[in-house]
C-alpha cells in the first residue's frame, strides 16, 4: 500500500483521503494554508517540505492549482496528481515529469459521504507518462473506483458532460419539484419514474429512452404544460428544457411553435 500526502483537504481531498485509509493506504500528511484539527494525518502548511510519499494529491480549487504547484516542495520520486476534471496536467509541469490527474466522476458533498460514494465511481486518469497513468489507475482500482483514460485535450468536453450529468439533472428535478408542488404532489412520488428514466438511458440510449408529448408531437399537451409552467413561474426553464428535448427527439418542426 502507498504513502499519501493530500494538499488542500476540502471535500474532494478528504473523500480521497478517507477512502484511501479505509483501503489500507497511509495518509502521512495533510497540507493546507491553515492548521487543521483532524485525526486523518498530521497537518502541515502547504509551503512545508512534504514527507516521503508515493503519491501527492493536490485537491485545491482549479484556479489556484498552478499557484500551489509553484510553492510545493514534494518528496523526490513521488507521483503528483491534481483532482481536477478540467485543468490540464501541464499546470504541474514545474514539479517534474511524474505528474497527472485523477478526477472522481462523482458528487462529493462531504468527506465522509464522498469517501463512501467513490466505490464504483468513475475515475478519469490523465498523464503524459504511461507509468504515471498506470500507477494512478492501480490506485483508483484500490479504492474500488472504475478508472478510464482521459486525454488532456478532451477535458473541457468531459467536464461539460459531467456537469450535464449531475447539475443539469438536479436542475431538471428542481423544475419538476416546483411543478409537482403547484399540483399538490410531493416530488417523492416521482422517484420510481426518475429511476426508470435514468436506467433506460443507460440500457437503451438517450434517444430511445425519451417518452412524452414532445416525442409524440402532441402540440396541445405541450402548450398546456407550458401554460401550467407559466402559472408556477418556471416557464423559462420549462421551455429551455423542452426545446432541448424537441431537438433531441427530432420533433422541433412539429412542436417548436409551442416552445417559441
Amino acid at each position: 500500500m502507498a504513502r499519501i500526502v493530500i494538499v488542500g483537504p476540502g471535500r474532494a481531498g478528504m473523500s480521497i483521503g478517507l477512502a484511501a485509509r479505509t483501503a489500507g493506504h497511509e495518509i502521512v500528511a495533510l497540507a493546507a494554508r491553515k492548521p487543521l484539527a483532524t485525526d486523518l494525518a498530521i497537518s502541515i502548511p502547504i509551503v512545508s517540505k512534504l514527507p516521503d510519499a508515493e503519491f501527492v494529491f493536490i485537491a485545491v480549487p482549479d484556479d489556484v492549482i498552478g499557484d500551489v504547484a509553484a510553492v510545493l516542495r514534494p518528496p523526490g520520486g513521488a507521483i503528483i496528481a491534481h483532482l481536477s476534471g478540467r485543468t490540464s496536467v501541464d499546470v504541474l509541469a514545474p514539479l517534474g515529469p511524474k505528474v497527472g490527474s485523477l478526477h472522481p466522476l462523482m458528487t462529493l458533498p462531504s468527506g465522509p459521504v464522498g469517501a463512501l460514494a467513490l466505490a464504483g465511481a468513475g475515475a478519469a486518469i490523465t498523464s503524459r507518462s504511461e507509468a504515471v497513468a498506470s500507477a494512478l489507475t492501480v490506485f483508483a482500482d484500490s479504492l474500488g473506483m472504475r478508472p478510464f483514460r482521459l486525454p488532456d485535450s478532451a477535458k473541457d468536453a468531459y467536464h461539460a458532460g459531467a456537469t450535464a450529468a449531475s447539475n443539469y439533472v438536479v436542475t431538471a428535478l428542481a423544475l419538476a419539484e416546483r411543478l409537482f408542488a403547484a399540483a399538490g404532489v410531493p416530488l417523492e412520488a416521482a422517484k420510481p419514474l426518475v429511476g426508470a428514466a435514468v436506467a433506460n438511458v443507460f440500457e437503451l440510449g438517450a434517444l430511445e429512452a425519451l417518452t412524452g408529448p414532445i416525442v409524440r408531437g402532441d402540440v396541445d399537451t405541450v402548450a398546456a404544460q407550458r401554460a401550467a409552467a407559466r402559472q408556477a413561474e418556471v416557464e423559462d426553464s420549462f421551455v429551455a428544457l423542452g426545446r432541448a428535448t424537441a431537438l433531441l427527439a427530432g420533433t422541433w418542426e412539429t412542436v417548436g411553435e409551442a416552445l417559441t
